[in-house]
């Protein structure tokens, strides 16, 4: 089978669904004693259809589109190109195992090439099938073993699948073929905490945060890494460095409190939940530092704000 035109980009439109605006309707004026219709549109059929498709996305009418594409598909399901246009448009509309199906069509066709297997393993993932996901990732990296996106994206599916060992080959494959794939170090940092390989996750993270400075999932990777290594004090001058945005998200807040804790300093990781006002926790460093006063305020504010959790600290240190 000839290789498709229409290949499904990941999360954006391609650029089959850019163009003008002009729509007509073709009719067949078949009699019974006419031959079958053709399993795949002619050019010109398709290309109609095709722009039926491309302007009801354009006037943001998703759904639309995906009427014209599932009649044109009926009528010719053999036709790659009005396939992958269908699963492009319900990607648009969120329905990924619907397009996962159109891709699976196209697939077992035989009409798939890199970029479409590419496209299809990523839709797989977000559809909850992850088994297929890895085969067609597998079988897109077979087809364009120097596509770090491919490796990137088939060893983020192994890593769901708990495929650990295949995933870091994968991953530092990706890493190796594109250097400034921060993603790739990162989740090799992140793997290597997993395995308490604490200083190569100190070194993977760190990377991927000299390419990302603003993302802050690499800092907690690389001062967690640092914790496990008994420096706690270097781990927070580089979560000093977190965005406004993710200063008060759970994994900078519990990464600095285990920090403090480490330094001995359990009042100021206390002071660091309370100022975002997560009294319950507050609550929990304060009575760890043992300032039994404020530990029974914060458990208390955290009660009447509807944390159950603090009631038993109140009861436990209240009169």
């Amino acid at each position: 089978m000839q290789t498709p035109k229409a290949v499904i980009g990941v999360l954006v439109l391609s650029a089959l669904l850019i163009g003008g605006v002009a729509y007509f309707v073709v009719g067949s004026g078949r009699t019974s004693d006419v031959a079958p219709e053709p399993q795949v549109a002619p050019a010109a059929t398709a290309e109609a259809l095709l722009e039926a498709a491309r302007a009801a996305v354009r006037s943001d009418e998703p759904e639309k589109g995906v009427a014209v594409l599932r009649s044109a598909v009926g009528q010719f399901p053999e036709d790659p190109d009005l396939r992958l246009a269908l699963a492009e448009v319900l990607v648009r509309t969120g329905d990924y195992q619907g397009a996962t199906d159109q891709f699976a069509f196209v697939i077992s066709a035989g009409g798939a090439d890199a970029q479409t297997l590419y496209a299809a393993g990523s839709v797989a993932r977000n559809a909850g099938q992850p088994e297929r996901a890895v085969a067609w990732l597998a079988e897109a990296s077979q087809r364009a073993p120097a596509d770090p996106a491919i490796a990137l994206h088939l060893g983020q599916a192994r890593l769901a699948l708990g495929e650990t060992a295949s995933a870091k080959a994968d991953l530092l494959r990706a890493a190796t073929l594109d250097e400034g794939l921060a993603i790739a170090w990162g989740t090799l940092g992140e793997i290597a905490l997993r395995e308490n390989n604490s200083g190569i996750a100190r070194d993977m993270a760190r990377r991927a945060r000299g390419l990302e400075p603003t993302v802050a999932a690499w800092r907690v990777i690389e001062a967690r890494a640092l914790n496990r290594l008994g420096a706690p004090a270097d781990a927070l001058q580089v979560l000093a460095g977190v965005g406004p945005d993710a200063k008060a998200s759970d994994g900078v807040l519990k990464t600095q409190g285990e920090s403090f804790g480490l330094l001995g300093r359990p009042e100021e990781a206390a002071a660091l939940y309370e100022s975002v006002g997560r009294d319950y926790d507050a609550a929990l460093w304060f009575e760890r530092a043992g300032l039994m006063g404020e530990a029974l305020a914060a458990a208390r504010r955290a009660a009447e704000a509807g944390d159950h959790r603090a009631n038993a600290l109140v009861e436990r240190r209240g009169p």
